[in-house]
């Protein structure tokens, strides 16, 4: 089963939170680190986000992955820090990079669009409504997809990747990581071949 499958079983309710991340965890170490540049900290990069892009993306990831009484949300694991960490590599998939920025401004338009207010302004229930009209269309959903795919690997990477603070996200899954884990000047984006 791929990450996509992965995703759909999840998306169905054929199998539980807990149960889609313990199977993702379990895809592929190397497939889930991406190529980050090193410690990131919650801070928007102006490069990349405008303060409002910025609050969207929080908003829109923590509803996607909110946090529970018994698990973390995608600000516990620092997603938008993270996800912010993917467009800023140099070495990363430039299409799928930029698929991502402009996904924000798809976010924007769907709000206006269905409810005619900003997507910051809405409420949970307003959110849902707008996110799932923009999972109706082929483009909306895709962006969905990769969202949720780099919330996950937030919550499952090293904490030098900028996600999954102080190993949040491992001891929610009650996971210990391989070891030795690297230094911070061996991490990908910083080693020299």
């Amino acid at each position: 089963m791929d990450k996509l499958q992965l995703l759909k079983a999840f998306q169905s309710g054929a199998i539980d939170r807990r149960a889609f991340l313990v199977r993702l965890s379990a895809l592929s170490a190397a497939t889930l680190l991406p190529a980050c540049t090193g410690d990131q900290k919650e801070a928007r990069n102006p490069q990349v986000f405008t303060e409002e892009e910025w609050q969207r993306l929080q908003i829109a990831q923590e509803h996607l992955f909110p946090h529970t009484d018994d698990g973390p949300g995608a600000g516990d694991v620092n997603a938008a820090a993270y996800l912010q960490n993917v467009l800023l590599d140099p070495n990363g998939d430039a299409e799928e990079q930029e698929y991502l920025k402009k996904g924000l401004t798809w976010l924007e338009e769907e709000a206006q669009e269905v409810l005619g207010r900003k997507f910051v302004r809405l409420n949970a229930d307003e959110r849902e409504r707008v996110l799932r009209s923009m999972a109706g269309h082929g483009w909306g959903e895709r962006w969905i997809s990769l969202v949720l795919l780099y919330i996950f690997e937030a919550l499952l990477a090293d904490p030098l990747y900028g996600g999954n603070p102080d190993g949040v996200g491992w001891a929610w899954l009650d996971h210990n990581p391989g070891y030795p884990r690297p230094p911070a000047d061996k991490i990908y984006g910083k080693l020299k071949i």
